[in-house]
């Protein structure tokens, strides 16, 4: 991205675009097979799988977050994140 060589603070938003990428890959690869011949598939596909992988990646996350939060010590702990 162009934003590290403007501002060199916001580097890591070149780094953050590549891990959206890659993460999104799985459903982008069908949407282009699809496209083609069947852009409502493909459509349908974005909306509806697309918004259940993106789900199960946050919950992904969150679960490995609550794994690893007992792990910390200090009194990051004792903080409530609802």
């Amino acid at each position: 991205m162009m934003s590290r060589y403007v501002v060199p603070k916001l580097e890591f938003l070149g780094i953050l675009a590549t891990f959206i990428m890659v993460a999104d890959f799985p459903v982008s690869l069908a949407v282009l097979a699809l496209a083609w011949k069947h852009p409502e598939i493909a459509a349908a596909w974005i909306l509806i799988v697309g918004t259940l992988w993106w789900f199960v990646l946050s919950r992904a996350i969150e679960f490995v977050i609550r794994i690893l939060k007992p792990l910390r010590g200090g009194d990051l702990d004792k903080l409530n994140y609802g």
